[in-house]
């Protein structure tokens, strides 16, 4: 582009631009590098309106030009938030439009805002990208001159609604609900992987917003995304207790909806370890206590499964789920199997040191939970693993009557034994080095290298005070102390 022609319209030179124009039309047409954005585009950016309104009389198809990005004029001044220079767009698209309808003969009937529709590369509109850039008073304009651009979606499947949710744009959500209430396009409502504003609205926090959708589109409580999780689902997923009790209130059947991985909302939030909203759940639909998952699996299982600990200490208290504490899955697993089976070791000991927990419960491989605690140990286990079987050992879990039948042979018995003895020599030897680094680090805090100063004004302080050497080793022997001790304290206790 003519630096001439780039400079006019950065800075609003009109007489430049005009004499530009009029010396040599052509200079119009030129393109920058390496955006090729047009004169107009430029213009567009800076908030010239008077050089866009010379632009349209001297060249008035340039607003239908895109540049690399594959945007218009408009989307540039949608983007950027120029009210005037929105509005100037507008009124030209539509003379555009309306004067290319009757030279092609189409009997003015061709729509007169198409180009308020054209998408950029990324499938964005004008409306778009002034809902993205969050420019109320832009979209505002944009909505009064085509509502159709509503039902547009981008590449990611995004409607303008959906945007103005996801980005809390409170007014710009009720403004479009105004004007969409005899519509029922499901691509207004279009998002992500079949989101709706309202997952969005869940998604952000946006309580507001949220509350308006509920009042306005009750319906949306209930559609569910392409996993099949609906907003109630995305509450308990993201612990958003204000959003679940607007959901639940006023349409608690969503509480029921099971995902495609066969997950009720009640089960995500025992999953995330939400226990507040498991709670709330409860009070609204007191029978998700008896809803299981795919696996036969109630809130107690999957909390424990997972290792959230707070909810599994919150339902032991809680004597209306006392039900669930020794309830099998299609497995036979109780919860405390399951906190065995994931090496749980702190669920597995909030477990057992509760007297209804029954820790004799056979599963369909005829194990106890102890069972599988020593079916599991090798001679790499895990230091959880030792922890998960040092706890049900601690409280004389007992082993299934008939294991040796089951497993048809004693060899696992001797094995079990082996491997636990190796432990309790392995463990020794730990204790035994950790006590002596114990010793020999604390002995060095008082043995300083280099010895001490006896004489002068720093005598009693150590001779390499100030090397950067000697606060290294004071660091590094302080670290090595505590984590030996430490280190001795955690293995006593796991022995």
């Amino acid at each position: 582009m003519d630096p001439r022609l780039y400079d006019a319209a950065t800075k609003g030179n009109l007489l430049l631009l005009r004499d530009l124009a009029q010396k040599q039309g052509s200079l119009l047409m030129q393109l920058s590098r390496p955006n090729r954005n047009t004169v107009l585009h430029v213009a567009a950016n800076f908030d010239n309106r008077s050089i866009v309104e010379l632009i349209s009389g001297y060249c008035p198809n340039l607003i239908e030009k895109k540049n690399s990005s594959g945007d218009t004029p408009l989307h540039i001044a949608a983007k950027a938030g120029h009210l005037s220079v929105v509005e100037c767009l507008i009124q030209w698209a539509k003379y555009f439009i309306g004067s290319f309808s009757r030279e092609a003969g189409d009997n003015g009937d061709h729509d007169p805002y198409v180009l308020l529709r054209v998408p950029n590369k990324d499938g964005n509109t004008a409306l778009h990208e002034a809902v993205r850039s969050r420019n109320p008073k832009v979209v505002k304009l944009l909505l009064s001159a085509d509502t159709q651009s509503m039902s547009m979606v981008n590449k990611n499947g995004e409607s303008p609604l959906y945007l103005a949710a996801d980005r809390g744009l409170l007014l710009t959500v009720h403004q479009m609900l105004d004007l969409i209430r005899q519509d029922t396009s499901q691509s207004i409502y279009g998002g992500p992987n079949g989101q709706t504003p309202m997952h969005a609205a869940v998604a952000r926090g946006h309580t507001d917003i949220l509350r308006m959708l509920v009042n306005e589109k009750k319906d949306l409580i209930k559609v569910a995304d392409y996993d099949g999780r609906t907003p109630l689902h995305y509450a308990a997923s993201f612990g958003y207790l204000k959003g679940s009790i607007l959901l639940l209130s006023d349409d608690a059947s969503g509480a029921y909806q099971k995902d495609k991985d066969g997950l009720s909302p009640i089960h995500m939030a025992s999953i995330k370890g939400h226990i507040d909203i498991v709670e709330c759940m409860l009070r609204h639909c007191p029978d998700l206590r008896e809803f299981l998952n795919r696996e036969d699996q109630n809130v107690l299982h999957v909390a424990a499964m997972n290792g959230k600990q707070n909810v599994v200490k919150s339902m032991l208290k809680m004597p209306e789920l006392s039900m669930l504490i020794n309830e099998t899955d299609n497995k036979g697993n109780t919860p405390l199997h399951l906190a065995t089976i994931h090496r749980h070791p702190k669920i597995v000991t909030t477990l057992v040191r509760d007297n209804r927990v029954d820790m004799s419960v056979i599963n369909d491989e005829g194990l106890t939970a102890l069972d599988i605690a020593e079916k599991y140990i090798d001679t790499l286990a895990s230091f959880r693993k030792l922890l998960t079987l040092a706890a049900l050992r601690t409280a004389n879990a007992p082993r299934g009557q008939h294991r040796t039948i089951i497993e048809g042979n004693s060899q696992p018995d001797i094995r079990r034994d082996f491997t636990v003895e190796f432990y309790r020599d392995r463990i020794n030897t730990l204790v035994l080095v950790a006590a002596l680094i114990t010793t020999v680090t604390f002995a060095a805090g008082f043995t300083m290298p280099g010895g001490y100063n006896n004489d002068g004004p720093r005598k009693g302080l150590a001779t390499m005070l100030t090397k950067i050497g000697f606060h290294l080793f004071l660091i590094c022997n302080t670290i090595a102390m505590y984590s030996s001790i430490i280190a001795a304290v955690t293995l006593i206790w796991a022995h």
